[in-house]
């Protein structure tokens, strides 16, 4: 059943009230990082996530939010290599069992972002989740929090000052397409759940997004090339807030975000692809200025590696025995579109493939003696 999140404020949710920060965040200036780029998974030295959720408006959406925060905590340290002491949720759940938590309010999340802007570096990297109730009123976004609820103005602000090159912020809550603007960086992926349209519905993707968590990651490898990266954690969760509604039989109420370009403006499906000469091919050691910013999204988030620990343990496929090893000429490497699935084998590959019995009277010359 879908409900709508104006409902939390009629089961005891603040009113949302004008921001105290009225002035509109000032962007800060752009300086030479290096670009985070799928050739090098181990330039993030210290890997910090902020889990911040709302207030849930009664006791069924307090333990469902409990259960979907604790399993995205449970995939970040787990399987994200997150290190447990720096992955922090807002409000602090010591006990799961707790019947009842202090709410976090918007001054509490201030204070601890504002501890971790100092804290973080340029090799850092920063994960944000926001999950709960939100709302739009026309002027400002906010997300329902106790007391004074934060608006899209308050968030851009908290995260102006951040330095470290990979910034990766999963917006869930509903309506929170409308904070995709404010928060828009260059070198920022910015996720939301919705668009920045009448999308005020409860939202499917921070549970979806749980489910994906709980995925294999060789599943959500799409280009399998060994490396997950945040484009494809962002296509698998589409796809499951999809199958969601479908399953149920519901009209989609939810169109998914995501803005890697700088531009302030999201894009739902990660397909569009760069006209010639838009956005150069990054290698290690590059810097991402303003000047190569590409003009459709995505380019990025298939460049930020997902450093998920289950991908080195997956059993890889045994040579069969039967099957000589030649040496020959290395083939000419053809481009591989990562939106596109592997490309299909030619005749002359399956010819390839096929192991032929050898004629003793003509054995078959080793690489050396070619």
């Amino acid at each position: 059943m879908v409900l709508f999140a104006s409902r939390a404020l009629a089961e005891g949710n603040s009113v949302p009230q004008e921001s105290a920060d009225v002035e509109e965040a000032t962007p800060v200036a752009q300086t030479e990082i290096p670009a985070g780029t799928k050739d090098s998974p181990d330039r993030v030295s210290h890997r910090w996530a902020v889990i911040i959720v709302g207030l849930p408006g009664d006791a069924e959406h307090d333990k469902l939010f409990r259960k979907t925060s604790e399993s995205w905590k449970n995939w970040l340290i787990d399987s994200l290599e997150f290190p447990r002491d720096q992955v922090i949720r807002l409000p602090e759940l010591a006990d799961q069992e707790a019947e009842e938590l202090p709410p976090v309010t918007a001054d509490q999340i201030r204070s601890r972002l504002a501890e971790l802007r100092e804290k973080l570096q340029a090799d850092d990297s920063l994960w944000v989740f926001t999950l709960g109730h939100g709302s739009h009123d026309g002027k400002r976004a906010w997300l329902h929090l106790a007391g004074r609820d934060p608006s899209d103005v308050d968030f851009a602000n908290w995260f102006a000052g951040f330095r470290c090159q990979e910034q990766v912020l999963w917006l869930t809550h509903s309506c929170s397409g409308w904070m995709v603007k404010p928060l828009s960086r260059p070198s920022r992926i910015v996720i939301a759940a919705t668009a920045a349209d009448d999308e005020a519905n409860e939202t499917e993707f921070p549970h979806a997004l749980a489910t994906i968590g709980r995925t294999p990651p060789k599943v959500l490898d799409i280009d399998g090339d060994g490396q997950l990266t945040v484009a494809e954690l962002y296509d698998a969760v589409i796809a499951e807030v999809v199958r969601r509604f479908k399953q149920d039989k519901r009209l989609e109420t939810e169109h998914a975000q995501l803005d890697d370009n700088g531009d302030a403006k999201g894009t739902e499906k990660l397909t569009e692809k760069p006209a010639p000469g838009v956005a150069k091919e990054f290698r290690p050691g590059d810097s991402l200025v303003i000047e190569a910013i590409p003009k459709v999204d995505g380019l990025l988030a298939a460049k930020t590696v997902v450093p998920d620990r289950r991908l080195a343990t997956m059993p890889t496929v045994p040579v069969p025995a039967e099957t000589p090893a030649i040496e020959s000429e290395p083939a000419a490497e053809q481009p591989v579109d990562p939106q596109t699935a592997d490309p299909k084998p030619t005749d002359s590959d399956a010819a390839d493939s096929v192991p032929t019995e050898p004629d003793p009277a003509n054995p078959e010359p080793t690489g050396s003696e070619r």
